[in-house]
């Protein structure tokens, strides 16, 4: 198809996907509500037990930071399955849209509406509940007061970014490739990873620091400068290592490597078109 984007045809589109799946979008719904209402319910049972503080924060935005990833993990993963399953490519691709439009559908559902509906959820829920923690305890203090960005540490608000971005279009080149099960199949991926890429690191740093007792490194975050603590025969000590480059590496875990993947996807969509 020569026409890579109509957008007469882009909302056609959009609204038969909508008419076709809505009710698979409004349990999405439903589970984003149940996450928010299980942690006010987790909150509102702990302030009203024996082991209460007044220094005690309410962590309003944690429900919000769990929700955003998983919500887009599980959304890439839906919006394209029909193309890892041999019997449902033909019947995607007879659509008269272009891939280009398929893909551009997927990604506002799963990334900029699903983290909006996560928001508007979270905050509708946070907002009928707090008039009843402040009722019982005028004093509490609300972490609601605050921005997400002072809520959440640098490196876990750079994990909460790449997780979204680069998840979502982990997930979504998963869905493509990967076939039935592809959820537990891209999770599966990345744990092995994971784990390989923690191994890889402690063999590493013991190369490096080949006269210490013990190595501890902290929580494997990718794109942030990783503080250790080693232990040698001199002395005990910490040390943040930190390179030249290391805002070139924030920038490829945070736009380089995400774009890539979604240009893959892209390419493999294309490839399968008719």
């Amino acid at each position: 198809m020569n026409d890579i984007f109509n957008f007469r045809r882009f909302g056609l589109y959009a609204r038969k996907e909508l008419s076709e799946h809505w009710k698979a979008y409004a349990l999405g719904v439903v589970a984003v509500l149940a996450v928010v209402g299980y942690h006010i319910y987790n909150e509102w049972i702990f302030v009203h037990s024996i082991y209460y503080r007044d220094s005690y924060v309410v962590g309003t935005h944690t429900s919000y930071v769990i929700l955003m990833p998983i919500g887009a993990w599980l959304a890439g993963c839906y919006l394209l399955i029909a193309y890892s399953k041999p019997s449902s490519t033909f019947a995607a691709l007879t659509l008269p849209v272009s891939a280009f439009e398929r893909f551009l559908y997927a990604w506002l559902v799963a990334c900029p509406i699903c983290i909006a509906t996560c928001f508007l959820v979270w905050k509708a829920g946070w907002s009928l509940a707090i008039p009843y923690f402040l009722r019982d305890l005028p004093s509490l203090i609300l972490e609601e007061k605050k921005s997400l960005t002072s809520a959440v540490s640098e490196p876990g608000l750079y994990f909460l970014m790449v997780s979204v971005v680069g998840g979502n279009a982990l997930f979504m080149l998963g869905a493509m490739a990967l076939g039935r099960l592809n959820f537990l199949k891209t999770l599966g991926i990345i744990i092995v990873v994971g784990i390989v890429f923690v191994w890889a690191d402690k063999q590493h740093l013991q190369y490096i620091f080949s006269d210490v007792y013990n190595i501890r490194p902290n929580t494997p975050v990718l794109w942030v400068s990783p503080n250790i603590t080693i232990e040698s025969p001199k002395k005990l000590y910490s040390n943040n290592l930190d390179s030249i480059f290391a805002n070139l590496y924030k920038i490829w875990w945070l736009a380089c490597l995400p774009l890539l993947l979604y240009v893959i996807t892209f390419l493999k969509m294309k490839e399968k078109e008719i």
